[in-house]
């Protein structure tokens, strides 16, 4: 009987690794497994929708303890490294004189509103990701790989809040996913990656995104212990310090509350940052 359970979870391991992406899907195995007897249909519906979208996210099966879901030998000293695309969401002072031609010309319509939203959200993840506590605080490489895992994170959470603005939190929603694909492609471009390849790499590190994401979900409403799992995967790489990892599960869970009890106005102007990621150091 004890073999049968054994097969029985390798088997859902597998599986799930491969719906929901590399140590992704290993760690909603994991999850699965202590929930639900690792049983698969222990899942929502959606979530399993969600991880068969992903497709061939991890073609070679689940990776080995340790092991990340993207590898790059590439490590950069600084977010200003790598070449990102601009997003310009701002009027300067001449143009803030011509007003009224920008009117006649739309800028103040739903449509360039939701735009200029959605980019400055993104803005919003992406000056986040590069914060340098992350790296003297948290123990985190500064690489291409451990910046991408956190812009992940921070436009998983923005993405969260938007659920709750109804229609027009989808339509920014998707104009905020095509901004993050958009500076993603443009990233490898100047890491020199062959345009013929921009495409399948670009597709690769989306689905990484959704595992990701739907480990989050999953996570953040249950205990500190799931979610810790979930960031011990996705942004430390089965490799973190106890307390870095506690004081990351802790830096989640006050972001997306602040983001909850924010109003809508605030939101999606981008009139509002991050907090510091790393916990304030108690006096001895």
């Amino acid at each position: 009987e004890d073999v049968r359970r054994d097969r029985s979870t390798a088997f859902n391991e597998m599986a799930l690794s491969r719906q929901f992406g590399g140590c992704a899907g290993r760690a909603v195995a994991e999850l699965a497994a202590s929930a639900a007897g690792a049983r698969v249909a222990g899942f929502p519906p959606a979530w399993v929708g969600v991880g068969r979208a992903v497709g061939q996210a991890s073609v070679g099966g689940a990776p080995r303890v340790g092991q990340r879901l993207m590898s790059t030998s590439e490590r950069v000293k600084g977010p200003g490294d790598i070449k990102r695309k601009n997003f310009y969401v701002s009027i300067n002072a001449v143009g803030g004189r011509f007003a009224w031609l920008l009117n006649m010309l739309g800028y103040n319509s739903e449509e360039a509103k939701q735009i200029r939203s959605s980019s400055t959200l993104y803005l919003r993840a992406r000056d986040q990701s590069g914060r340098a506590e992350f790296r003297e605080k948290l123990g985190l490489v500064a690489s291409f790989e451990n910046r991408y895992y956190l812009e992940c994170l921070h436009v998983w959470m923005i993405l969260m809040r938007l659920r709750s603005e109804g229609p027009n939190g989808k339509l920014i929603s998707q104009d905020l996913f095509d901004n993050f694909h958009t500076d993603l492609t443009t990233q490898m471009s100047g890491m020199g990656v062959q345009a013929i390849q921009l495409s399948t790499r670009a597709r690769e590190l989306q689905s990484v995104f959704y595992g990701a994401a739907v480990s989050y979900d999953y996570s953040l409403g249950g205990a500190d212990a799931l979610l810790a799992s979930a960031l011990y995967r996705n942004i430390f790489g089965c490799n973190v310090r106890a307390v870095h990892l506690n004081e990351m599960v802790a830096y989640v869970r006050r972001e997306v509350h602040t983001l909850n009890k924010m109003d809508s106005e605030t939101f999606l102007r981008g009139r509002w940052t991050f907090g510091s990621p790393a916990l304030p150091e108690i006096a001895a």
